[in-house]
């Protein structure tokens, strides 16, 4: 599951995963797919982030989605984001031609 929140995507991810891999290599773009591989795309840059109040935010939507299921988890994604064997990617969007500006301005 990802969650959108504040122009960014969310993700939670195992440490080792290619996607984890290539951002701590400094390659952070992506190409992410909307809904399974058959789905639109789009581009977006990543990075990992340690956000206690994102984590959160993202257990609270994995709560939400999954009723039933998540409780059962619940104890080992918390223990997989304090020990760092999950990770949390924050991938902004890139910029679509003709978009409105979403960007904070002073």
């Amino acid at each position: 599951m990802v969650l959108y929140q504040n122009g960014k995507i969310l993700v939670s991810s195992q440490a080792n995963t290619w996607r984890v891999r290539r951002i701590k290599a400094g390659r952070p773009r992506a190409k992410l797919w909307v809904q399974n591989i058959d789905g639109p795309t789009f581009m977006a840059t990543g990075k990992l982030v340690d956000d206690p109040k994102s984590r959160q935010v993202l257990m609270d939507g994995y709560a939400e989605k999954y009723k039933t299921e998540w409780p059962a988890w619940k104890d080992n994604y918390a223990i997989a984001f304090k020990n760092g064997t999950r990770v949390l990617i924050e991938y902004t969007p890139d910029p679509v031609s003709g978009a409105p500006d979403t960007s904070s301005k002073p």
